[in-house]
């Protein structure tokens, strides 16, 4: 339902599944979705519909097996900072995130490779599964509630 004051803004769509949109029917650039199984289609600066997202139906998150470009810039053109952004840092060469404070690398090792970070309180419970082990450089301190599980035979150090 639209909020009071604004329009509604609705994709091209189809509930029938297996349904494809032809390129005839949509704009470049222009959106469909087919609501029966989960697929959304753009039509390209080619003219040829193309499949952007899949439903996947295990989990009912979009899924595929291509690649999805994200953001890219330099440090000086971060965007003004709103949790939970993600972006590709190309001064930096990697891809960092923000938690509502700070930016901070992603999926790797800061300064080019050469230093682990991580923060001293832990706000969020976790578990080191079996086959995996994990470390930290302390102190480190556990939020009220938040627990750390290690698996029989593996490790967690602190150092």
């Amino acid at each position: 339902m639209a909020q009071s004051g604004y329009a509604t803004i609705q994709l091209y769509y189809s509930s029938t599944s297996t349904n494809t949109p032809i390129a005839g029917n949509l704009a470049n650039g222009e959106l469909a979705i087919n609501i029966a199984d989960g697929k959304l289609f753009y039509k390209d600066g080619s003219s040829a519909v193309q499949v952007l997202a899949t439903k996947s139906a295990a989990s009912g998150l979009f899924t595929g097996t291509g690649t999805i470009q994200v953001p890219a810039g330099t440090t000086a053109s971060r965007p003004t900072p709103a949790q939970g952004m993600f972006r590709y840092n190309t001064d930096l060469s990697q891809f960092e995130g923000y938690d509502g404070a700070s930016w901070g690398g992603i999926g790797g090792a800061q300064a080019g490779g050469a230093i682990q970070v991580n923060k001293s309180i832990a706000t969020v419970s976790y578990t080191i599964a079996s086959g995996s082990n994990g470390f930290s450089v302390g102190p480190v301190t556990l939020a009220s509630g938040v627990t750390v599980s290690v698996a029989s035979g593996q490790q967690w150090v602190v150092i």
